[in-house]
């Protein structure tokens, strides 16, 4: 009887998951690994959403299989790694054995992982990748995570780490001529954030950063129906919109308490037409508008019973929270910027929107668009051929900076 349980069990398990599968189309490369690595992710949806039936937090579930993917990240022989910490924050530094008397260049890198999960420690083998080949000191931040601190505390341990580095940086055998920054997703928030604090209000050199490097960033929670989000709401890539907009959430309020008002995008009504602009669909190439995407946007926009916090409009509007949010002026005094963003992701378009923001207040900008691949991609770079390629052309334009 146990084993017949079991069999059926299985069975309906197979099929489920045959039926409600990441549907790629013919245009993305590698269909088989995408869609191995979205039922992954449909599976800790479904763990996740048990858990919380008995009262655990989707973080926790979350969090504990992340934990899991700590085997991939072993030490390297020809990479040095020591972790310490900067101004309180914990730090693992990586870099290229021998000749540690030399000051190399820096790369100070801010992990993703929605402000929620994920440390240093699971991006190893990208971090040591990165150190390998541009031969530079790599500092990776351990920010304190959301939801337990929310915005600003990931924020300001990130900035106060990069401060010190910025004036001590033969401390860390780091060339103070030679320094970028780099993050990816919700680490590309922070970069991008934190390079905006620095270079418009620290009162350090603004060439200290020779790039700022962002790897499909989250830049905005002012509009859910740009086409990204649209066009990606349910998948078929494994950041869909319920995803980003929880950590969105856990980041903002440290809770999940106003879901529906932002899925409906009720909120949008209420931000202000010079912010509105700062996310418009006219920031997007012809290519990736889609009609009436403006209109469709303020059609969910009523505000009646939205319940949200008195202090929504100044987290959502802040440029340390949301980079888009930035003035054209902030926004000018960016280093030479690298935007990697990839076609099955909600945030593709933030990236295209910084992008042509950058550009028209001439700043120098490098924009990789990545049409068959999803978001995470740069950390498959042994799984997938055109990962390994965009993380080839990721390290020419580091190098190309970093001289």
């Amino acid at each position: 009887m146990l084993l017949k349980m079991v069999l059926v069990s299985a069975i309906i398990v197979a099929f489920t998951a045959v039926f409600f599968r990441p549907r790629f189309p013919e245009t993305a490369s590698n269909v088989g690994t995408k869609t191995a690595r979205g039922l992954a992710m449909k599976l800790l949806q479904l763990l996740e959403f048990c858990g919380s039936l008995v009262g655990i937090s989707p973080v926790v579930t979350s969090r504990a299989l992340a934990s899991g993917l700590l085997f991939a990240g072993k030490s390297a022989p020809d990479i040095q790694e020591t972790t310490t910490e900067i101004e309180g924050v914990e730090v693992l530094i990586l870099r290229p054995t021998g000749q540690t008397d030399k000051l190399r260049p820096g790369i100070i890198h801010i992990h993703g992982g929605g402000w929620v999960f994920m440390s240093p420690a699971h991006y190893r083998p990208f971090t040591q990748a990165l150190s390998r080949q541009t031969g530079s000191v790599v500092i990776s931040i351990n920010y304190r995570l959301a939801p337990e601190y929310p915005f600003p505390i990931p924020f300001e341990d990130c900035l106060k780490a990069t401060r010190r580095i910025l004036k001590k940086p033969e401390k860390y055998g780091i060339d103070p001529r030679k320094i970028g920054i780099i993050g990816d997703s919700s680490g590309g928030n922070l970069a991008a954030a934190v390079s905006l604090n620095i270079t418009n209000h620290d009162g350090l050199r603004t060439d200290h950063f020779r790039f700022l490097a962002l790897l499909y960033p989250a830049l905005q929670m002012t509009d859910f129906q740009i086409p990204a989000y649209r066009d990606n709401q349910y998948g078929p890539g494994f950041l869909d919109k319920h995803r980003m907009l929880s950590f969105w959430l856990w980041y903002a309020f440290g809770d999940l308490e106003h879901y529906d008002p932002f899925w409906d995008n009720r909120h949008f009504g209420e931000i202000d037409e010079k912010h509105k602009r700062m996310v418009s669909v006219k920031l997007l190439p012809d290519f990736l508008r889609k009609e009436n995407t403006d209109s469709k946007s303020q059609l969910n926009s009523k505000f009646t019973d939205a319940r949200l916090p008195d202090n929504y409009k100044d987290i959502l509007l802040n440029p340390m929270f949301a980079p888009l949010m930035a003035s054209d002026e902030e926004l000018s005094m960016f280093p030479p910027t690298y935007i990697v963003n990839a076609e099955f992701d909600v945030l593709r378009d933030d990236g295209f929107m910084f992008a042509e923001r950058l550009k028209r207040v001439g700043v120098r900008v490098k924009h990789s668009y990545l049409p068959s691949e999803e978001h995470g991609i740069l950390m498959f770079p042994e799984n997938d051929l055109e990962a390994k390629q965009a993380f080839g052309d990721l390290v020419e334009n580091l190098n190309e900076a970093l001289k």
